[in-house]
């Protein structure tokens, strides 16, 4: 029983490591910098490229750092602060559930790391039965990503909205057009992020796959 459950958290851990990894990836100011380049990117009014990249890199940055919110109300456009202060309590979540989730990914990736360490060195039925466990992980993990991808281009509003229902407390996560969190990050960036994020993730976890299933069967041979 309690190898089974081990099994069982190895290939759970995963997922939950390659998805932090990939959301701090694209918590990036090279992320920002590609998205608000691409052509179809819509113009943030009032904004110029460089002032909109100013203030949305620290922004982004606050969601992973122990910032403080102080931090964010500074920002300034135009004379005026670019937050109001529900925009503000809104990113305090974000980086509290983000904070939660990369130290979810420090643990799977050990997790991880362990199980095919152990693979790696060992040609035993436990060493084998770990790299199974990191591919059946993997495999799951591609099929998750995979109904990602098909939700974000079927229906990408409800996804959307239920994600924030389940994450956020109502009404406090939806702001108007021309608030400075809707307007430096508009729906267009989240469809693309949670594209990239489903696309990096299935990459990652099908090369996972294939090495997890060559050391499991290396440690199988030798066993």
């Amino acid at each position: 029983m309690i190898r089974r459950l081990a099994l069982l958290f190895i290939a759970a851990a995963v997922p939950v490591a390659l998805l932090a990894a990939n959301v701090r990836l694209l918590a990036s100011a090279a992320y920002l910098r590609w998205e608000y380049g691409r052509a179809h990117f819509p113009a943030a009014p009032g904004f110029t490229d460089g002032e909109r990249l100013a203030v949305a890199v620290p922004s982004t940055l606050f969601i992973l750092d122990d910032a403080p919110p102080e931090d964010l109300a500074a920002l300034r456009h135009g004379g005026a602060p670019l937050y109001t202060e529900p925009e503000i309590a809104h990113l305090v979540d974000v980086q509290r559930r983000v904070r939660i989730l990369v130290a979810a990914g420090i643990v799977g990736a050990l997790v991880v790391g362990v199980a095919l360490a152990l693979a790696a060195l060992g040609r035993t039925r436990t060493a084998a039965a770990a790299a199974a466990a990191v591919a059946r992980g993997a495999w799951s993990t591609v099929a998750l990503v995979a109904a990602i991808g098909i939700g974000v281009g079927t229906v990408w509003p409800w996804l959307f909205t239920a994600f924030h229902e389940v994450l956020f407390p109502p009404g406090t996560w939806q702001f108007a057009d021309d608030s400075g969190l809707i307007t430096l990050f508009p729906g267009v960036f989240w469809y693309d992020s949670a594209i990239a994020l489903a696309g990096l993730t299935a990459v990652e976890a099908l090369g996972l796959a294939g090495l997890a299933g060559w050391l499991r069967r290396r440690a199988a041979a030798g066993a």
